[in-house]
């Protein structure tokens, strides 16, 4: 079976619950970032560092504006880390989770614990509008300082070793609510990190999550979930 989110370890996170671990215990925070403006409803997912143009997910969500929220583990020795980052569609819980393609894509190739996700080689995540991509390629062609931009707005909200941004290019065409960037640090640093479509019972999206896999499953100390192997995750 193909890697999967497992939902109590959100509601742990985003209840702000502890972890009693080997190495003390983790306590969870969670911030919210702002609202992602999702005009044309195709939802992408990236490290804007190396990729300003991602490719969108294949299932399209209704287009508005959507809370962004960031679980943070605390640890002993004072680290701070990302543990999910959570786009919220809706008030409801999700019934069932599902990996987020890109087209081309299918989680019946993925072999026991593999996953489809994007790489975070600079050690940041986010999520925007796919239409986005045309106009941050065109601000980083005409402003080369782009990503020292990045930098500083994620400098705003930082502490070690974690921090977030809400990025909105320089328009001159007078829209004032075109897509935006919402970024933020990805757990341990760089990798390769799934996305999931939380579905209603009626399979609606009311939320999507990536995983940044911050914590051994084991550390969890939650029961096996039917016949999913969970110790061979790391």
């Amino acid at each position: 079976m193909p890697y999967q989110l497992e939902p109590r370890q959100l509601d742990i996170a985003f209840q702000q619950g502890e972890l009693n671990t080997e190495g003390g215990v983790v306590r969870f925070s969670t911030h919210a970032l702002g609202e992602l403006h999702l005009t044309s409803g195709r939802l992408a997912a990236c490290d804007p560092f190396i990729q300003l143009a991602p490719e969108p997910f294949s299932l399209a969500l209704p287009p508005g504006h959507y809370p962004v929220e960031l679980a943070v583990a605390h640890f002993p020795n004072g680290d701070e880390r990302s543990a999910f980052a959570r786009l919220r569609l809706g008030t409801g819980a999700a019934q069932r989770w599902q990996m987020a393609l890109l087209a081309g894509q299918s989680a019946a190739t993925l072999e026991v614990d593999q996953y489809f996700g994007y790489q975070a080689d600079m050690g940041a995540g986010g999520f925007m509008d796919a239409t986005l991509g045309t106009e941050l390629t065109a601000d980083e062609a005409a402003n080369p300082d782009l990503f020292e931009r990045f930098t500083q707005a994620m400098a705003e909200h930082f502490r070690p070793s974690r921090g977030w941004m809400e990025y909105t290019p320089p328009r001159d065409d007078g829209v004032t609510e075109g897509p935006n960037l919402i970024a933020f640090t990805s757990g341990w640093g760089g990798g390769t990190y799934p996305t999931f479509f939380g579905l209603s019972r009626r399979g609606a999206v009311v939320a999507v999550v990536t995983d940044f896999m911050l914590i051994p499953t084991e550390a969890w100390g939650l029961p096996p979930c039917g016949e999913r192997p969970w110790w061979r995750l790391w």
